[in-house]
């Protein structure tokens, strides 16, 4: 039962593999690896039916020539091994020298197998025992040579290479390494412990069958040879042949009409079946080179939005300093410190000096918001925390703009908090940043009535309850757009520090806002419609995107609230000093590693209003 079981399996195999590598020889008979691969298949597999016969009683006559083709065969396998490697999975051939002596080598031990110029003598007793001469160990150290020569240029492939082509290499060296220790066990350790079972070493030949399957996995893995076709292929292959035999062996005309049926139905849908198969792994093919186009495109935007952030970073800073320097000299002379104009002669002059001044303002207003965009999303933007009472930070900001809200007649009020509000923790500089852009929006959209501001205490959980809804909106019509998220909602990674944090309200009885522009309000460049229309006024769309950038920098949170023609919310939130002064050490930490790089916030003129 052993030998029976010993004599079935390998051919088995044998059958599969002829298969498999004819299949791949027909996919592409021009390409090298192929060919090299079909022909190595061939000669492993005929060293291996010639190892099985050799020990056979059925053949015992010939059992000398068989083990002599045994041997004949076996340098040539290792040969068209040495080529492979050469060719697997690109092409590097070595000198064309040392592929001749490599051949005549191979010639060389392949002829010391004929008549006694390696085996003495032979002798059939429950298998072929050997009797060999000295030029044995030539023949073993001439195969390992060659062997050792085609791993060692696969070893060297594996070092230089990188991503599939690495791991197709790994695989097959793998198999190769699996086949070798399956020999050296099989046909020299279990034949010293089992002496009487000389059959042991006739699967030592089976070891095929990890390299095989190993470079058949690198195949289904990478797509190597195209494999998936070549198993269905082989697959309805052998369904039509077994069908096939079915047919002609059949006993009636009936049974063969029935049969021959059957095999036609088998071979239509196997023939659609491999069609399938093919058009999906060219899909496969077009999904992966359009992915990997992606990829490099994205790669090439991110080293273009990075090009941009700089430009824009030193176009900024190197611009502001002359535009301040327009706008100091113009506010000069209008305020007659310097130059008297003469109103008398042209009225005029006065009014075109005006406009000039308030253009520069505004100019020097957009290059200080884009050098603060550029360094918010390049993480250059200094943050130096520090405990401050939030009531004198919101007077001050109401003395500042109080002229401006009496030129709109509009009033602006801080209702101050009953209770005592405890110090906060955040950039004092950042925060009237804020408040100035929140205020300043207010008034702008605000005809009548005015701007209140209050204060209230809120738990971290409901404050994120406030702004979850408008971060999910925000990321939906991203998507639904087509448009890559603004890098504001990055900051999302930045914790809520506290279990309370103090909520800032900026409420307004302007024109208010649609819902369907609350999403998209703290993006960049973006400007709500409706207000703009109304209003008349002119803006970047910069200061809601900046202000929540400072916001989340602080480890805050901001939001609004509105209604069209019911005025707006704008709310944000700060931590408190007592639950955040953990932070400090940190941020002083920090602020000691990147003192160099990071830049404080740049100032420029009041925003206009």
């Amino acid at each position: 039962m052993l030998e029976r079981i010993f004599l079935v399996i390998p051919f088995i195999v044998i059958i599969i593999i002829w298969l498999i590598s004819f299949f791949i020889l027909t996919k592409n008979y021009k390409s090298k690896t192929n060919r090299f691969f079909f022909f190595m298949i061939m000669f492993l597999s005929i060293w291996m039916i010639f190892n099985l016969l050799e020990d056979l009683v059925f053949f015992k006559e010939y059992s000398p020539l068989f083990t002599r083709l045994d041997f004949f065969f076996a340098p040539i396998a290792a040969y068209f091994f040495y080529l492979f490697c050469q060719t697997f999975p690109f092409l590097k051939w070595n000198n064309l020298f040392s592929r001749i002596i490599l051949l005549l080598l191979t010639i060389g031990l392949s002829f010391l197998s004929v008549k006694s110029f390696m085996i003495k003598n032979m002798v059939f007793k429950d298998g072929v025992n050997i009797e060999f001469q000295p030029t044995i160990y030539l023949y073993g150290i001439g195969i390992a040579g060659i062997l050792l020569i085609g791993t060692y240029i696969i070893f060297q492939k594996y070092r230089k290479s990188h991503g599939t082509e690495k791991k197709q290499i790994l695989y097959l060296l793998i198999g190769f390494i699996g086949l070798i220790l399956f020999l050296l066990i099989s046909n020299l350790v279990l034949p010293i412990i089992f002496e009487n079972v000389p059959t042991i070493s006739r699967i030592g030949s089976i070891g095929i069958i990890f390299f095989i399957f190993m470079t058949a996995y690198a195949i289904l893995k990478y797509h190597l040879f195209e494999i998936r076709i070549v198993a269905t292929e082989t697959l309805v292959a052998l369904i039509v042949l077994v069908l096939f035999i079915q047919a002609l062996l059949s006993k009636t005309w009936t049974e063969g009409m029935i049969r021959g049926t059957f095999l036609l139905l088998v071979a239509y849908f196997g023939y659609f079946l491999i069609r399938s198969v093919i058009q999906e792994i060219e899909r496969r093919k077009q999904i992966e080179k359009l992915t990997k186009e992606l990829e490099k495109a994205n790669l090439n935007l991110q080293e273009l939005d990075k090009l941009k952030s700089e430009f824009v970073s030193i176009a900024s800073h190197d611009l502001l300093t002359p535009v301040a320097a327009i706008e100091g000299y113009l506010s000069m002379i209008l305020d007659e410190k310097i130059i008297k104009i003469d109103e008398q002669k042209d009225p005029r002059l006065k009014i075109f000096l005006s406009r000039i001044y308030s253009s520069s303002k505004r100019l020097a207003r957009l290059i200080t918001d884009l050098l603060n965009i550029s360094r918010i999303e390049e993480g250059r933007l200094l943050v130096q925390k520090k405990p401050y009472d939030i009531s004198p930070i919101i007077e001050s900001i109401i003395n500042e703009l109080a002229i401006q809200t009496d030129q709109h007649h509009l009033y602006l009020k801080y209702h101050q908090p009953k209770v005592e509000v405890p110090k906060i923790f955040a950039d004092i500089d950042q925060v009237k940043e804020v408040l100035v852009n929140l205020i300043g929006n207010a008034v702008k959209f605000t005809r009548t009535g005015g701007i209140t501001i209050e204060l209230e205490i809120v738990p971290k959980e409901e404050i994120k309850e406030r702004v979850v809804k408008l971060d999910k909106t925000t990321r939906d019509q991203a998507e639904k757009n087509k448009e890559m998220l603004p890098r504001i909602l990055s900051t999302k990674s930045k914790e809520i520090v506290g279990d309370k944090q103090l909520v800032i309200h900026i409420k307004d009885t302007g024109v208010g806002i649609s819902q369907k522009e609350l999403p998209a309000l703290f993006q960049k460049f973006y400007r709500a419609g409706q207000g703009w229309t109304v209003t008349g006024v002119q803006g970047t769309g910069l200061g809601l995107y900046i202000s929540k950038s400072l916001v989340e920098l602080n480890n805050g949170r901001i939001w609004v609230e509105s209604k069209l023609g019911e005025g707006s919310v704008f709310s944000f939130s700060l931590p408190f000093a007592k639950e955040a002064q953990v932070l400090e050490q940190d941020q002083k930490q920090k602020i000691h590693q990147d003192e160099i790089q990071l830049k404080p916030l740049a100032k420029g003129p009041a925003r206009e209003i």
